[in-house]
């Protein structure tokens, strides 16, 4: 019975820890680049603002995760959220790679390279 148990729960364990991982991971690279491209006069201010979201989105987000886990398990919950904040990653990596592109064409780099 104990070896059934622990069978559902490893999953999501194991989406924690991935979840927390890359959330780790992240967050550096995030302040590094809010460090490069916001200038000096409103860089708290954008800091502060990125911090205060984060802490509405889990506001928001752990009661929602907390009725969904009641009703349909634990690792479903787990799951469900891997799979929406692998969407919203892509989007992101897209995105970015996207407004990259144009912003590196516009600037005529892009264009000087290809050539």
């Amino acid at each position: 019975m104990l070896g059934l148990a622990a069978f559902q729960i490893l999953p999501a364990l194991l989406l924690v820890m991935v979840i927390g991982f890359f959330s780790t991971v992240i967050r550096p690279i995030m302040l590094s680049r809010i460090q490069e491209d916001v200038s000096d006069d409103i860089r708290a201010t954008v800091l502060s603002l990125q911090s205060l979201m984060f802490t509405i989105v889990a506001a928001i987000s752990q009661p929602i995760l907390g009725l969904v886990a009641d009703q349909a398990g634990l690792s479903a919950t787990y799951f469900g959220l891997a799979f929406s904040l692998s969407l919203v990653f892509i989007f992101f990596l897209v995105y970015g790679k996207i407004s990259t592109s144009k912003a590196l064409l516009h600037k005529g780099i892009l264009a000087e390279q290809k050539s």
